[in-house]
């Protein structure tokens, strides 16, 4: 079993130096390595996908153990089989990327104008967007922090909360506070029944930093998080049967500084599907 916690930081940024120059040296050596050429082309990319995609399915229909005991496929994220078939996957995009560009560009230069120019920017574009999605997202995995705070009413006495407690009980101090200022439901009346419709928390995050400290006054409903410090705070909970009257929210916050990388990979993706439908559009008869 792999122990994604010994990835984080700076050991992913390590591995991910390390794949960089792993596909350097691949690419050098694919004219003399047939191995590696082929993991550069169309069939390896199709097989990797394919195993890929049946990891995901299976990760779908069987049950997770969250203990340490069980069978591999009960662990499934945590298995050398899946790490094995995304690690193919990632150096297969990655060679097909560095391939497909060395390729076009090429040609380009031989042969250059401004259409073939633009299906190499949107290969790329296209190839590299999933890469760096793909990579950021399995590499910032061991980053990501996911914590729970239960903060009192400010109106009743309670202080703002800095300390938040993690899936095994321990507690850790953050650099925000978060005060509860409000919390307010909106209900749906049926015959005698009332039932919560919407509920969402006044919230006041302070920012703890002895440099630039700052204050947010922000509104955090279910799905809608406040935002504070690379922090996503999200509404979880209140106690129910108190209604308005609630002595304390839950919160969740999840920080994943990772995330903007795949955001940026999905942007490129989105950028080079746009050239697609450029390219796909007939060029006009000259009259």
């Amino acid at each position: 079993m792999i122990d994604w916690t010994l990835l984080a930081w700076p050991v992913n940024a390590w591995v991910l130096v390390a794949f960089a120059a792993a596909l350097a040296i691949m690419t050098a050596l694919r004219r003399r390595v047939r191995l590696l050429a082929w993991l550069g082309g169309r069939a390896s990319a199709l097989w990797a996908i394919g195993f890929a995609l049946a990891a995901t399915v299976a990760l779908g229909l069987v049950p997770q153990s969250r203990s340490a005991a069980g069978s591999w496929w009960q662990h499934l994220i945590s298995s050398w089989p899946f790490v094995l078939v995304w690690v193919w996957l990632a150096v297969s995009l990655g060679l097909a990327t560095i391939y497909g560009t060395i390729a076009r560009v090429a040609a380009s230069g031989e042969h250059g104008n401004g259409r073939r120019r633009l299906r190499t920017t949107v290969f790329v574009l296209n190839h590299l967007g999933l890469l760096l999605a793909l990579v950021a997202a399995t590499l910032g995995s061991a980053d990501m922090e996911r914590l729970r705070m239960a903060v009192g009413q400010s109106r009743l006495g309670a202080e703002p909360q800095s300390v938040a407690w993690d899936a095994n009980g321990y507690g850790r101090e953050l650099d925000i506070a978060i005060e509860l200022v409000d919390f307010k439901i909106n209900e749906n009346q049926q015959a005698d029944v009332r039932t919560p419709r919407k509920f969402k928390a006044e919230v006041k995050i302070t920012a703890l930093s002895p440099h630039a400290p700052s204050i947010s006054e922000q509104t955090v409903e279910v799905n809608r998080p406040a935002s504070m410090h690379g922090w996503k705070v999200y509404l979880i909970g209140y106690e129910a049967e108190l209604g308005e009257d609630t002595r304390y929210c839950e919160f969740e916050l999840v920080r994943d500084p990772w995330l903007p990388w795949v955001y940026a990979g999905i942007g490129m993706m989105l950028a080079g599907a746009m050239g697609l439908f450029v390219l796909a559009t007939p060029k006009k008869e000259k009259q």
